[in-house]
């Protein structure tokens, strides 16, 4: 259920206005009515949940258009509608600049709320899905970024899809499909791909011996490193420093 407020200097149009349709039918309550645009700006900043705003433009020393001025900039989530007079609607331009959602044009029927309302409903609608997306999108964007850099620093240990789905809280199962899909890779290639590229780099200090390499990204068996690499590089891990210390040296001679 969406909350509107109501917001006219007038004492008959803030009854009338109650009275003249059950806006639940359309998705809203109407949770406060106002007789100035001041109440109406206290009340939404005390915290209230507001989605929209349907306000007159001429009320008192803080006008309709001054109030949409003040909701733009604090909070541009709520929808604000303009109601206004004929005589009133060149000023009423003015209200543009602050991403007005509608006008209403007095004097309003009953057909033009439910007009209003069913169109008010759907762009709220809409930009209740964009943002669950979006809240979706940064959690998966977030989760892959701690997946990653969980590998990261622990590339070196026993790291299985049980170890970290346990470390996320996430079924293995379903950790392998999700990384998967949001990385391209599976687990275990994005895996060997952090360890290959930090052997690459342990590998260019000479002091450094293979089989201790092969420890230090994780891997016990010297062998199994071996072919792990090759099949990664296309060479083994002593001919790929063969190969760098050449490049080195011949780089140093020119």
């Amino acid at each position: 259920m969406y909350h509107f407020i109501f917001v006219d200097d007038e004492d008959y149009i803030r009854e009338l206005f109650q009275e003249i349709m059950d806006y639940r039918e359309f998705g809203f309550e109407l949770a406060a009515s106002f007789s100035s645009a001041e109440q109406a700006l206290a009340y939404i900043r005390q915290g209230n949940k507001v989605d929209a705003v349907l306000t007159d433009i001429r009320m008192g020393d803080l006008s309709g258009i001054e109030l949409s001025e003040y909701i733009y900039a604090d909070r541009p989530d709520i929808a604000v509608v303009i109601i206004t007079g004929y005589g009133e609607f060149d000023y009423a331009q003015k209200a543009i600049r602050c991403n007005v959602f509608d006008y209403l044009l007095k004097p309003t029927s009953y057909t033009d709320l439910e007009r209003l309302f069913a169109a008010l409903k759907k762009a709220l609608d809409e930009k209740k899905d964009d943002t669950q997306e979006e809240e979706e999108e940064s959690y998966y964007v977030n989760m892959i970024q701690t997946l990653k850099d969980y590998i990261e620093l622990n590339f070196a240990g026993e790291i299985t899809l049980e170890t970290i789905s346990g470390e996320v809280g996430m079924n293995p199962a379903y950790l392998s499909r999700f990384f998967k899909q949001h990385t391209g890779s599976n687990f275990m290639e994005y895996l060997t791909a952090v360890r290959i590229k930090h052997a690459i780099r342990l590998l260019k200090d000479p002091t450094i011996k293979v089989y201790e390499i092969s420890s230090m990204v994780g891997y016990k068996s010297t062998k199994h490193f071996y072919k792990i690499f090759k099949k990664n590089t296309g060479l083994t891990p002593s001919s790929y420093r063969e190969k760098w210390e050449k490049q080195r040296n011949d780089t140093g001679n020119h």
